[in-house]
């Protein structure tokens, strides 16, 4: 590979001291962004001090509380989102605190942790019914709730059931199952032994049974615990710790959806690894009161919506069709013959003609310079390739040391990717800056990658983007 040094060269650069309270605000009413390149933001829904959206997979809209404070609200109650994004109130109710809907028909069970009941709506209908009237003497906190899910194949969960943790303010921390079809049939699942802290949502998935406690963590932050079929409760170890608030289960994948209220984030989980994947960012969690189950995601997977209560807004993304997701570029192969650099030309001018067409002065398939669309593009695709490289490029002493300079690798690209896309170019060129010296051939800093044709494309992608962000 040709020995070369990047320089960022950013001319006429100068540092502005702005003050505190201001870039806070601006940062409440920034609009949330999708950093995963397989999603993209879809819309944003105002609606005012709302509670736990989730998706009826029988109708398809939105159905979500509204919870305006400490104190009942006569406008408390749980609204459907019609299709022009205005609410319909269909139930009344007192300081709703998650929700839950019936796959199989629609029905949709409100949970009130004030007054430590479960209310039923049905399906298609307006008002509502008791269906808890409570789970044992003294305070009770229902809080989040999860429905029996198609891809789970545990045996303490069955079509028709849901399940519910009740956080135990002044009480006790459990987790119950409850009936859709039978009035007050619940039965505890987890008695409180001092695991649990606070428990805020509850997920059912194809990896199986996970618990959102906001507190049981350590510094200030929550865990995440499996809860198993022998009735334990088994803590994840994230690769990141976090607070997390709100938990849903990724269809087929496994993998878990968390709101990370400590870093207004929401992040995908994979369960059996740890492994944490920023999915969408921008929101205003840590500035939210009683923010649970605040993600949910649609039947099919391929829309999530997100509750984000400090800003009065529901925020929904869509999956990007895999066949306009764009491919990593051809590694090796193709117009590339391995002949080095976009430098190696010698000349970083910009050589693309009036018609707008680049040229490729080196003849190594990718122009000297990109436009800010194709930038984007191969910035998404440099994550994407270092996602799902295989472990065995990465040079280090051990598979958790590979891990561990992967997982960084890629957080880098996708920390770029996210600054491009928000038209930061000089951000953006500093981090691929440093993730380029991460495997540029150099003797200092050692490389993260083991040459190979993997490293070698990369490196030259990178020296090209970077180039390209300078000249923005």
């Amino acid at each position: 590979m040709p020995q070369k040094t990047r320089h960022l060269a950013f001319q006429g650069t100068c540092v502005l001291f702005i003050p505190a309270f201001f870039l806070a605000a601006q940062s409440a009413q920034a609009q949330p962004a999708a950093v995963d390149p397989g999603w993209q933001f879809d819309r944003t829904i105002i609606f005012d001090a709302p509670q736990a959206a989730h998706y009826n997979p029988v109708d398809g809209y939105i159905y979500v509380a509204r919870r305006i404070g400490l104190f009942s609200d006569p406008t408390d109650g749980l609204y459907r989102i019609e299709a022009d994004g205005t609410a319909t109130l269909i139930a009344s109710a007192d300081r709703p605190a998650a929700l839950v809907v019936n796959p199989a028909d629609g029905a949709i069970l409100v949970s009130e942790d004030f007054g430590g009941r479960i209310y039923r709506t049905p399906p298609g209908g307006f008002g509502r019914d008791i269906w808890t009237s409570g789970f044992h003497p003294g305070d009770d906190d229902p809080v989040g709730l999860a429905s029996f899910s198609s891809d789970y194949t545990g045996q303490l969960l069955m079509p028709g059931e849901a399940l519910l943790v009740d956080r135990g303010a002044n009480g006790p921390n459990e987790i119950w199952r409850i009936s859709f079809d039978t009035r007050e049939g619940e039965t505890r699942l987890h008695r409180d032994n001092g695991t649990l802290v606070d428990p805020v949502d509850i997920t059912v998935g194809a990896s199986g049974i996970f618990v959102a406690d906001a507190a049981a963590g350590i510094n200030g932050f929550g865990e995440i615990f499996e809860f198993s079929e022998a009735f334990e409760l088994l803590p994840l170890a994230t690769a990141s710790p976090m607070v997390p608030t709100g938990i849903a289960s990724m269809h087929g994948s496994g993998d878990l959806l968390v709101v990370d209220a400590s870093a207004d984030r929401v992040v995908r989980v994979n369960a059996a690894t740890g492994d944490v994947y920023d999915m969408f960012d921008g929101f205003s969690f840590t500035s939210a009161d009683n923010a649970w189950a605040a993600v949910d995601v649609s039947d099919d997977g391929t829309h999530i919506v997100v509750t984000d209560r400090a800003v009065n807004a529901l925020h929904e993304f869509s999956a990007i069709p895999v066949a306009d997701v764009p491919p990593p570029p051809p590694d090796g192969g193709g117009d590339s013959d391995d002949s080095g650099s976009a430098h190696d030309g010698g000349d970083d001018s910009d050589d693309s003609s009036d018609s707008g067409h680049h040229s490729d002065s080196d003849d190594d398939g990718f122009d000297d310079i990109l436009d800010a669309a194709a930038a984007a593009d191969m910035a998404i695709a440099i994550q994407t390739e270092l996602k799902h490289a295989d472990l065995e490029l990465f040079q280090a002493k051990s598979k958790k040391a590979q891990k561990k300079h992967k997982r960084k690798l890629t957080r880098l690209a996708r920390k770029a990717v996210k600054e491009i896309k928000h038209k930061k170019w000089e951000k953006a060129a500093r981090k691929l800056d440093r993730l380029y010296h991460r495997l540029d051939g150099l003797k200092r800093p050692k490389d993260w990658l083991k040459p190979s044709d993997l490293q070698q494309d990369l490196a030259d992608r990178l020296d090209l983007l970077i180039d390209t962000l300078e000249s923005f």
